[in-house]
């Protein structure tokens, strides 16, 4: 028997954010450091087959050294043993770049740059000129690593989203089912760059336009929504300090340029304010670049309720947190979460 939170919260419209969790719930390895690998293995097999001659991957890796020419057997380390030089020594020509495992780190990783250079600055460390040439080539490395990834997706997970299983199928029609008008919408505010979600809207019946690709996606064909990489936190004290020095090349990757050149962010504005919704979150890590947008949502006077599809227990505290610092009114977050122990946790696909 549904409790009454339950009945209501059926009764209006259903707004889910879809991260890369999603895509990794279908065992899909979309995941920054998938990319990485897949880039390091090339430029060792291609380092090999040159007999040890010198081999550059564009601006952003080099490698000094081939510490072993047996071929590489355990992927799952391979970051572990280029770190620790047992394959190659590897030099990353990008401050962008990182061996570590972690998607949002890439991201904000580009902001603290951005930040480092701009204080330099402003403590007499760095001459305009100079800084003005380091950030341009800091935005140079985020386009090519963006075009790269892209790639990457393209050739090697895009063709696999034809024959995944659907483990969300029986979350997304109970949802379905729930709502008792009929008249109720769903819309999925999707973050990610693939096709996957497309997957469910036949079994849904739902239209194309149900979903949104605020950041891009791949293939478009419009020329106004290619995949973009960049941050979102312009509550941060040292964002006013980027538009105080009136240079375009501090503004050019922040989300908020983005969202001005479709109509996606317009149409997600028009389904939060039309009606009360309910916020699923799948798969998406509520991390603080995307806090301007996420914010706009959740503390939306519409968003009467928000619902975490975790990996685990303890991927739900990590994302309460990530959302506590998202929300001004900590009373609101607090009457809004549902609560762990009334949530499930995300599907996940059968392991190949």
């Amino acid at each position: 028997m549904k409790d009454s939170n339950e009945e209501e919260s059926a009764k209006l419209n259903t707004l889910f954010l879809i991260g890369n969790g999603f895509d990794l719930a279908h065992d899909l390895k979309t995941r920054f450091t998938d990319y990485l690998k897949y880039q390091l293995l090339t430029i060792i097999e291609r380092e090999m087959i040159v007999g040890g001659e010198d081999y550059n991957e564009g601006n952003l890796f080099e490698i000094i050294e081939n510490t072993s020419k047996a071929p590489v057997v355990n992927e799952s380390k391979l970051l572990e043993e280029i770190e620790n030089d047992k394959l190659v020594k590897i030099s990353l020509k990008s401050p962008l770049l990182t061996l570590k495992e972690d998607w949002v780190d890439f991201e904000y990783n580009y902001f603290i740059q951005l930040k480092v250079k701009a204080e330099n600055l402003l403590g007499g460390n760095y001459y305009t000129k100079d800084l003005l040439e380091d950030i341009l080539k800091l935005n140079e490395d985020l386009e090519t690593l963006k075009n790269e990834f892209e790639q990457y997706l393209l050739l090697k997970v895009e063709g696999e989203i034809k024959s995944i299983g659907l483990p969300f199928k029986e979350l997304f029609e109970d949802y379905k089912k729930m709502s008792i008008d009929p008249n109720s919408d769903m819309m999925f505010l999707n973050f990610n760059y693939t096709s996957t979600i497309h997957r469910y809207l036949e079994l849904l019946e739902l239209p194309d336009d149900a979903v949104i690709y605020i950041h891009g996606k791949l293939n478009d064909d419009t020329g106004y929504n290619p995949i973009r990489f960049g941050i979102g936190d312009e509550k941060d004290d040292t964002y006013k300090m980027f538009e105080g020095f009136n240079e375009d090349c501090f503004m050019e990757n922040f989300k908020s340029t983005f969202y001005a050149v479709n109509k996606n962010y317009r149409n997600l504005m028009r389904f939060i304010d039309t009606e009360p919704f309910k916020t699923v979150i799948i798969g998406h890590s509520c991390g603080i670049s995307d806090r301007i947008l996420l914010g706009e949502i959740l503390e939306h006077e519409n968003c009467k309720e928000i619902q975490i599809y975790p990996r685990d227990n303890d991927d739900f505290h990590v994302k309460v947190k990530a959302l506590l610092r998202i929300f001004t009114k900590k009373d609101e977050f607090r009457r809004k979460i549902r609560s762990l122990d009334r949530s499930e946790h995300c599907p996940q696909a059968s392991k190949k």
